[in-house]
């Protein structure tokens, strides 16, 4: 299994046009040669898992991969987890459980209980590998991350970074005290969205909180907003275009990338055939708006081509019409400027 959900293919294309690879093929070839390789002690019960953090005061640093199909998956391992670095750190703080979804049979008859892996990875929301969550001794999350180039050194130090973000939501989780939720919510939000943790059920009752707290009103809009997107966009049928335009339209508060696909598709399905190019072009101002093409040069450069695209279409031009003229207009002032 390499996804836990499927996509509008359609959609998908968005990723093949400006979605980036992980990193680039010479940060690939920085190996960890100065450190030494050794076993990594990872456990597969998650059961004994738990319990032995539990009894060793640690967390659970837990590896989602696919071990016999997973390039990414691989390179983590080799680059990062097999090295002394990431073993010192990891074993200070964590417990380190490994959920296999591996292809082959003899793999996957190595997996203790392949049923209760797939419901941890619907739980933790994993949509690819490798997925590595970190999470208190129960099995609560504060933070998630993949495959980070720069070796075990540098790794080390992206999850300290984690955890360090994360501690209002360990914060957040440890109280007891009603009187302070509120102020504790408040404080555990920002981490608790940019980790995209709400969909985890166990937080369920702190979006519902947050709901009564006027400073998070905006940002639990968003949540819920693009919670309905992606289970939209996670049927395999095409949508009713009318009905999921209007829906893109009334959502003021999606971001991300499924915001960003559901753009693309709406826009190039039904928007531009139906000539509806003022709700194409504000759709596609909010996509360049979104923090996930800003951070992702070549997405705005593809948004913003699209506008380009479809103002000249909404003026009755033939796209790239306007830039022949303007440059005819500057052939024509360098001519008189070398006249005179």
């Amino acid at each position: 299994m390499q996804t836990v959900s499927s996509r509008w293919r359609l959609a998908l294309l968005l990723l093949a046009v400006f979605a980036l690879a992980p990193v680039s093929t010479g940060l690939l070839a920085q190996e960890t040669e100065a450190t030494e390789e050794v076993s990594i002690p990872w456990m597969v019960d998650v059961a004994k898992a738990k319990a032995q953090a539990k009894a060793e005061k640690k967390d659970l640093l837990i590896n989602f991969t696919g071990s016999d199909w997973c390039i990414w998956c691989k390179r983590l391992e080799g680059e990062v987890f097999k090295h002394t670095p990431f073993l010192d750190y990891a074993g200070k703080n964590f417990v380190l459980l490994y959920l296999d979804f591996p292809n082959a049979e003899e793999a996957r008859a190595k997996v203790v209980d392949p049923e209760l892996n797939q419901r941890l990875a619907m739980e933790y929301g994993v949509a690819g590998y490798p997925s590595i969550i970190l999470a208190t001794h129960e099995g609560n999350p504060y933070g998630r991350t993949g495959y980070q180039p720069g070796g075990p050194e540098s790794y080390v130090e992206h999850l300290r970074g984690i955890r360090t973000m994360a501690e209002p939501i360990r914060n957040l989780i440890a109280n007891t005290d009603a009187s302070k939720e509120a102020e504790l919510i408040e404080k555990a939000f920002p981490p608790l969205r940019a980790q995209e943790l709400f969909g985890y059920a166990g937080y369920q009752k702190y979006l519902t909180a947050a709901k009564d707290i006027p400073a998070l009103k905006d940002s639990v809009a968003g949540i819920e907003q693009n919670a309905q997107l992606t289970k939209r966009m996670q049927t395999p049928e095409e949508p009713d275009w009318a009905e999921f335009t209007q829906f893109l339209i009334d959502s003021k508060h999606l971001s991300g990338m499924d915001f960003l696909q559901a753009v693309f598709a709406t826009v190039e399905r039904h928007l531009v055939p139906e000539k509806k190019y003022d709700d194409a072009l504000g759709l596609l101002q909010r996509a360049i708006a979104d923090p996930g093409a800003q951070e992702n040069e070549r997405a705005m450069e593809f948004f913003k081509g699209k506008i380009t695209e479809i103002e000249a279409l909404r003026d009755g031009k033939t796209p790239g019409e306007g830039d022949h003229d303007h440059d005819h207009d500057d052939h024509d002032h360098d001519h008189d400027h070398d006249h005179r």
